[in-house]
């Protein structure tokens, strides 16, 4: 992830601030996501799933579009429901 951009869209920046969420947990998720998976609202995008552990171990969900120029944030948010999927067969 390092050699290409990371972007923010104005809404994953909004929700960063609202959230108070540091920007290397993104970092950190998208460098070493515990799964992924295709994202069921926005068509060519991944959501990639980190536990945070200076946040209780909650997972963070980071929702992006990949391509060769940068890799583009859509939205983030803790999933409480992700730990139940990670663990999934």
């Amino acid at each position: 992830m390092a050699a290409r951009r990371l972007v923010l869209t104005k809404h994953a920046q909004d929700m960063l601030d609202e959230r108070e969420i540091p920007f290397n947990w993104i970092e950190r998720v998208l460098d070493a996501p515990v799964f992924e998976e295709p994202d069921t609202t926005h068509i060519g995008a991944i959501r990639a799933f980190a536990p945070i552990v200076e946040f209780g171990n909650r997972m963070l969900r980071v929702v992006y579009y990949d391509s060769e120029a940068a890799i583009r944030v859509i939205t983030l948010h803790f999933d409480r429901g992700a730990t139940r999927r990670s663990r999934r067969p």
